[in-house]
């Protein structure tokens, strides 16, 4: 695993923990979306934390996910957001609103 990805999303998602408003979230989310397309490399490492982010994750880590998927729009979460919408139904709109990003065109 990329141990300098997790440590920084540990960073980010403590710098974002308490704050409500997506906008305000972008800034601190920008950092992550800054490090993947730097280390491209490290995709499967990342991919992974990311897709745990989409499977257990809240609000926050849904938001960031689908901060980073608006650009990246890596196919292998996707299926991960859609077995968790398959799962969890319209309940959990978050995901809904992650998977919403692949149908946006760039």
């Amino acid at each position: 695993m990329s141990d300098d990805f997790s440590k920084l999303c540990t960073e980010v998602l403590q710098a974002t923990k308490w704050i409500a408003n997506f906008e305000e979230c972008r800034p601190h989310f920008q950092r992550l979306l800054d490090y993947i397309l730097e280390h491209s490399s490290e995709r499967s490492e990342i991919a992974k934390i990311l897709g745990k982010f989409v499977e257990d994750g809240g609000y926050t880590h849904i938001s960031l996910v689908e901060f980073l998927m608006s650009s990246l729009k890596w196919s292998e979460i996707k299926t991960i957001a859609e077995m968790r919408c398959a799962k969890e139904g319209n309940m959990y709109w978050e995901v809904k609103h992650l998977l919403d990003v692949y149908d946006k065109v760039a």
